[in-house]
């Protein structure tokens, strides 16, 4: 049970680093005074998202051991209810979903033909896959 709760914890954390790796590609390939606000501004909103769920794990139940105890062996066992995970799976697919979309419109804008703009856009969204 202490695996899974350093998991949890872990997988937040990578979550979190991995978007900010795609944000600074990003950041070196496009530029523009919109998208580098919309880059901050997805920054900060990873950071915030980053930092919640992480403290959010972590202190979870109360006290922190009971995090790793089985739910059946602890009778008075004070945790956050299961919504909380859902919270954490709905905000991080928001999150990916606007890092996957933001490089969309300076591809578009590009002097390519169209076939060409479908494979790049073929390419950023293969790498979420």
């Amino acid at each position: 049970m202490q695996c899974i709760y350093a998991n949890k914890l872990l997988t937040t954390v990578a979550i979190a680093v991995t978007r900010y790796a795609i944000l600074l590609f990003y950041g070196r390939i496009f530029r523009g005074r919109s998208f580098s606000i919309s880059v901050w501004v997805l920054y900060a909103l990873n950071g915030a998202w980053g930092i919640a769920f992480t403290f959010l794990f972590i202190f979870s139940c109360r006290p922190i051991s009971d995090g790793w105890k089985s739910p059946a062996g602890a009778k008075d066992r004070k945790c956050l209810p299961l919504s909380t995970v859902q919270v954490n799976a709905v905000s991080s697919v928001i999150i990916d979903l606007a890092v996957l979309l933001i490089p969309w419109p300076p591809i578009l804008r590009l002097t390519m033909s169209k076939k060409e703009k479908a494979a790049v856009l073929g390419i950023f969204g293969l790498g979420f896959m």
